[in-house]
């Protein structure tokens, strides 16, 4: 019944996976380390409530098919406040597609302070699904700015790639006309009645079939993957503002407005259930 349905943010899994605080005995550090970029400082910083999170512990949001009740209209809601440093003062940075522009860094609990370029793809994935307001310029407003990813770089790579191998849909995206994409199709061809039916793709996506038992409950190995493949770029400079005053105003009202959509998705996957190739 609708009343029954939990607030999405008083989930356990969101409230997990947003817990600051360390508790007594548990790691300080991720179990698995994060992937190091070109710098020591290129590595995503330490959020307690996922230190355990790891291509072969995922969390259990990665087994769910279609999002659950209540994911949808989380994602429409109000985005959180500006975040602040230690000492009180708003946080900003320079947006990452555009040139001298500064925006506010919000204080999405889920996101750590920092994150790593070579982050891998199952931890935006996610992200974005335990807090469906994080848009992927959040993701990268965390990253350092010379070694920044592109959003139509990351979507593209879970797209095409990481999704299909993982038997996963995506949950940020608008159908192509009627019909699923061919990329959603193969997904759901891939999965049984059964799994249709309960909404859960254990058993299909790697990783443990039932968790209740461990590995004694059956494991799913993951798909072999050629080197490089699936591997993010890195982002291009930021846009250069136009320099001729006649056309200041049009160029930078026209790129604010291509960001923006950009923002609304790839805020929609790039429409992931468009084509893309």
């Amino acid at each position: 019944m609708a009343g029954n349905i939990i607030v999405w943010d008083q989930r356990q899994e969101f409230l997990d996976a947003t817990d600051p605080i360390v508790r007594p005995g548990g790691p300080t550090s991720y179990v698995v380390p994060r992937r190091t970029g070109n710098s020591t400082q290129d590595v995503t910083s330490f959020h307690p409530g996922q230190a355990q999170w790891s291509l072969d512990h995922l969390p259990d949001v990665m087994y769910t098919l279609n999002p659950p009740p209540g994911w949808e209209k989380f994602s429409k809601s109000r985005l959180p406040r500006q975040k602040r440093d230690v000492e009180g003062n708003p946080i900003w940075v320079d947006h990452p597609r555009l040139s001298g522009q500064r925006c506010e860094l919000l204080d999405f609990k889920i996101l750590p302070t920092k994150t790593g370029t070579r982050e891998e793809w199952w931890y935006f994935e996610a992200i974005r699904r335990i807090d469906s307001r994080v848009r992927w310029i959040d993701i990268l407003m965390r990253m350092e700015p010379e070694n920044r990813l592109t959003t139509n770089r990351l979507n593209s790579l879970a797209v095409r790639t990481w999704r299909p191998l993982y038997k996963m849909i995506a949950w940020h995206g608008t159908p192509k006309g009627n019909g699923l994409s061919k990329y959603t199709q193969v997904v759901i061809n891939a999965l049984s009645p059964g799994q249709i039916a309960g909404n859960s793709t254990r058993g299909s996506t790697p990783g443990l079939v039932n968790p209740t038992f461990g590995r004694a409950g059956g494991w799913i190995d993951h798909p072999p993957i050629k080197p490089g493949r699936g591997e993010p770029r890195k982002a291009r400079g930021p846009r250069v503002k136009a320099t001729m005053a006649s056309r200041t105003e049009q160029t930078a009202h026209g790129s604010i407005q291509e960001v923006l959509e950009e923002e609304n998705e790839v805020e929609r996957d790039n429409k992931e259930d468009q084509d893309v190739d």
